[in-house]
């Protein structure tokens, strides 16, 4: 269906539409932003307020049209994905001696290796995700059929890049990323349930709001030993202090999971001697008065030793590992 024929179609809708329209509209007004949308739904809603003395159509056209903006809005939404990005370059030494023959991220648990279950997620929600790239090192050819044997076709790439350290390797990598937020997700972390259209959602509210350099995931849980970076939270859901690996803890504070959604923003503050985006490079923006905000996960697994990876694969409920295809 075309604009025009969008347009006629609502025109001549039955008055129920009025209500449908005007509530999708002020959504989207809320959740989007888009000048074009936002100039094309006060078009609609124009139109439809100028007729109703003679708007009359049935049920079944209105559920035509209902449609139709359904489809116009995820039309818009695709516009608006971001890319995933994957770091599996690591040695994996605290999963050592399993890491000596395999990566971290081909750890099996399941019935399927550690990254396809973090992919899943994102495959499963390609409407918001655009794509995913995994950053290999050592073992690269096994991680790319890894990634092929998942079934995920163009969605996911793999890519060999240079860098000693992950800032290394972003800041080489930047040219090749749209210029829009993207995600981090580390490869030795499971959140179970994710609900990734929240976040996704959650992050765009908080960007309008607090007009934010980006959005750690955190949570209350602490894995032990303490491999994370540990949070301090000053107002509600903002960043105050990070402190990564800690010797103690602090009451109150939150544990990093390694996943985060940042702006582009966020490489002005990468230098290639950083020794990790959490370690350094978030210090830069925390100095530079840049807003962090936090979004809370509950249950999660920080697969950081063999300990860890024993508990999931023997005794973790791993229903929330099921793939369900939409």
């Amino acid at each position: 269906m075309t604009l025009r024929d969008l347009l006629e179609k609502l025109a001549a809708a039955a008055p129920a539409a009025i209500p449908v329209v005007g509530t999708v509209y002020a959504q989207v007004m809320a959740d989007i932003g888009t000048d074009q949308l936002k100039g094309l739904l006060s078009e609609i809603k124009g139109l439809t307020n100028d007729r109703k003395a003679t708007l009359n159509a049935t049920n079944a056209e209105l559920m035509s049209i209902q449609d139709a903006l359904r489809q116009l809005v995820s039309d818009q939404s695709r516009k608006d994905k971001i890319p995933v990005i994957i770091p599996v370059g690591g040695e994996g030494g605290s999963l050592f001696p399993v890491t000596q023959v395999m990566p971290k991220c081909l750890v099996t648990i399941g019935c399927r290796s550690m990254l396809q279950h973090i992919i899943d997620p994102f495959y499963r929600h390609a409407d918001l995700f655009e794509r995913v790239t995994v950053l290999t090192g050592k073992y690269s050819d096994a991680i790319e059929e890894n990634v092929k044997q998942g079934g995920y076709g163009d969605f996911v790439e793999c890519k060999r890049l240079g860098g000693a350290t992950l800032p290394a390797v972003m800041l080489n990598l930047r040219n090749s990323l749209p210029d829009k937020p993207f995600v981090i997700h580390y490869n030795d972390v499971l959140i179970e349930n994710c609900d990734w259209p929240r976040i996704y959602n959650r992050y765009f509210e908080y960007k309008k709001r607090e007009k934010h350099i980006g959005m750690l995931l955190c949570s209350r849980f602490y894995p032990h030993p303490l491999g994370i970076g540990v949070i301090r939270e000053g107002r509600a859901n903002i960043l105050e202090t990070f402190t990564e690996k800690p010797e103690q803890l602090v009451n109150g504070s939150l544990a990093n999971v390694g996943i985060a959604m940042f702006e582009p923003e966020l490489f002005e503050y990468i230098e290639a001697s950083h020794r990790g985006l959490f370690e350094d490079t978030i210090a830069h923006v925390i100095k530079a008065k840049r807003p962090l905000t936090l979004y809370r996960v509950d249950n999660w697994h920080h697969i950081q030793d063999l300990k860890a990876l024993y508990q999931i694969q023997n005794f973790a409920d791993l229903s929330f590992l099921e793939r369900r295809q939409e």
